[in-house]
């Protein structure tokens, strides 16, 4: 009977461990299909990368010279740099036409020339050219025009030539034939390119070694008697700006009331002073103070 009760103990034993292997086996799977609860990823926001547009190297400009006037259009850095190139070719030339004038930031400023090539060119621009197209563009400088003569052509290559950082290509013709407009402005231009008329220092006062070149150009005058000549007075900025005004109108005057004289009609001349506010050059040093303080004769009117 021993051995029986051990038996049946024995097969108690096995039987509780077959039933504890049996559970196990059927909860196995849950084990395994059971997964870590997923941790939730931080997303990233995506950050729009702006590719940085590079910087225009200059200002875009045109200017054309006609028998209407100066046109000027372009793409400039701000308003500021476009009233100094309008205020600067307003010196020279009576009327300015605005055809489209645009405004951007994105010029840089650093390596821009236009403000010193206008500063440079803009009197002989408008003084030695008969008709001309101008056209700048990342820092190279195309101009295309007509001049009356050899001397006129010569002097604006050597303006150009004093510019610095700029591509330079220039197409300039002399003019062929001329009718008595064009050769009257001929004329004065060649005897008032290395002559000017001289006056007692601070005074309106015409020096007689210059009396031989106003007969001259009364003489050339009479010629086209039916043209208007305006006469302008400049001086340096040295000294008081109102005396200097005051001195700019009475030399004006003082060739005037000289050239009436001589034969030409008052009402064929008229007189401006405009003192140190149109220079030529840069007041920075004497040689361009001295080109400064200079009269101008210009012609005006249309040959009939």
């Amino acid at each position: 009977m021993f051995k029986t009760k051990k038996s049946l103990i024995m097969l108690c034993l096995v039987l509780f461990v077959a039933l504890v292997i049996a559970c196990l086996c059927v909860h196995l799977p849950e084990f395994e299909t059971q997964k870590e609860p997923a941790i939730a990823k931080k997303v990233q926001p995506k950050v729009k990368v702006v590719e940085k547009l590079p910087l225009r190297s200059s200002s875009m400009v045109a200017i054309a010279k006609t028998k209407d006037g100066l046109k000027i259009k372009g793409v400039f850095f701000n308003e500021e740099l476009y009233g100094k190139t309008k205020d600067k070719f307003s010196m020279f030339n009576d009327n300015i036409i605005e055809t489209k004038i645009d405004f951007d930031e994105k010029i840089n400023q650093k390596t821009d020339k236009w403000h010193d090539t206008m500063e440079k060119i803009a009197y002989m621009f408008s003084k030695s050219l008969e008709d001309a197209n101008l056209s700048f563009k990342d820092n190279k400088l195309f101009i295309e025009a007509n001049v009356l003569s050899q001397s006129a052509k010569d002097d604006m290559k050597a303006r150009l030539q004093s510019l610095e950082g700029v591509e330079l290509k220039t197409k300039i013709s002399i003019v062929k034939s001329y009718d008595k407009l064009q050769q009257l402005k001929k004329d004065l231009y060649e005897l008032l390119r290395s002559r000017t008329v001289e006056f007692a220092s601070s005074k309106s006062k015409i020096k007689k070694v210059s009396l031989p070149l106003l007969n001259e150009i009364a003489s050339k005058l009479k010629s086209v008697p039916n043209v208007h000549l305006s006469i302008e007075g400049h001086t340096d900025n040295t000294g008081n700006a109102k005396s200097n005004q005051d001195l700019s109108v009475a030399r004006a005057k003082a060739i005037k009331v000289y050239l009436v004289k001589k034969g030409i009609k008052s009402s064929r001349i008229s007189t401006r002073g405009y003192g140190q506010t149109r220079p030529a050059y840069r007041n920075n040093s004497e040689a361009n103070k001295q080109k400064n303080r200079r009269v101008e004769f210009k012609i005006k009117g249309k040959n009939k």
